[in-house]
């Protein structure tokens, strides 16, 4: 951490190092010291009272004195600067998508990974907040962020939809723009930026007008085939609100990293009663686009609208994708 204080030495009239305008100055100070020396020499030389020993304790004592009045002409004080503590702010965000669920972190989740080295920051963190008064936001963050609901607490898993990378840094940016003296943006996530209501880049160039630096942290390794998923990204009814006993179309998106060309089995539900079930082909490894139609509840209100796979694979790197759910209106 920085000196609350710095203890050093001045002087009135200011000293500085030699420069071309005090090179007449430093060379006429040589000039006495050295007619010194002279002067003592020639007058004890010849004396029979006089030995080199005594004639070297005396010009030491005329330097001695001649480097007195000097420092009585620059009148040397300590002195001591106290280093304001000015308040600060930084900011901690962490991803909270499905996929930081993924063990790949030396037989620990990508979570784990992340809220272990928090943990072994914590000290540091407080002594910034106790020393420098630095305020510290925690925040997690996946789809549709929100700076007031998404404060990062031991209760937070990681099950959001999407990493929206954009979104989070926009909304940030509009909360935190007043601070006084941001100390920076520390971004934890594994990586991908798969969020579609803003672009991610160009929110993150607005930070640097403000002058806040943004730090990014990378967890998890390379997705590989070892590394194999299949999981819904987003589910979106049409129409909504839909009217009742109206046709209804479901649709979603699912990603299929190392499951290409498979097949897989969904069901759609409202309000969890089984309202269909297909088959599906998996062409792409991301944004396989699916379909369902069913009728729409014959009472109005909020139901429940929800996809889930049908007999997984077992050697998916997680499960907590394998259903997305939804709520719809009914008029």
């Amino acid at each position: 951490m920085e000196p609350e204080r710095i203890w050093h030495v001045v002087t009135n009239p200011a000293w500085r190092p030699i420069s071309d305008a005090d090179a007449l100055w430093y060379v006429g100070l040589l000039g006495v010291a050295t007619l010194l020396v002279v002067l003592t020499i020639w007058t004890y030389i010849g004396s029979a009272a006089s030995t080199p020993r005594r004639v070297g304790i005396l010009i030491g004592l005329r330097l001695a004195a001649l480097l007195l009045a000097i420092l009585l002409a620059l009148r040397p004080a300590a002195a001591i600067t106290e280093i304001p503590k000015l308040p600060s702010t930084l900011l901690i965000v962490v991803d909270a998508s499905e996929s930081m669920s993924v063990k790949d972190e030396a037989n620990f989740t990508r979570w784990e990974a992340v809220r272990h080295y928090l943990d072994k920051c914590g000290p540091l963190l407080d002594q910034m907040r106790d020393d420098q008064q630095t305020t510290i936001y925690l925040y997690d963050f996946s789809r549709d962020f929100d700076p007031d609901r998404d404060k990062l607490t031991d209760d937070v898993r990681p099950d959001g939809k999407r990493t929206d990378f954009g979104t989070m840094l926009a909304k940030l940016y509009d909360r935190h723009q007043g601070e006084r003296l941001l100390r920076g943006l520390i971004i934890l996530s594994d990586g991908a930026d798969n969020g579609t209501a803003r672009p991610a880049l160009p929110e993150a160039t607005r930070w640097r007008g403000i002058g806040c630096p943004v730090y990014t942290f990378v967890v998890g390794g390379p997705t590989s085939t070892d590394q194999k998923d299949i999981g819904f990204t987003s589910i979106s009814p049409d129409p909504s609100p839909v009217a009742i006993k109206a046709d209804l179309k479901v649709k979603a998106k699912l990603n299929a990293p190392g499951f290409e060309g498979r097949k897989t089995k969904i069901q759609l539900k409202i309000n969890d009663e089984v309202k269909d079930t297909q088959t599906f082909d998996l062409t792409k490894t991301t944004d396989n686009e699916i379909e369902m139609t069913t009728k729409a509840p014959d009472r109005p209100g909020e139901v429940k609208v929800s996809l889930e796979l049908v007999d997984p694979p077992a050697n998916q790197v997680t499960t907590l994708n394998d259903k997305i759910e939804t709520y719809l209106t009914v008029t």
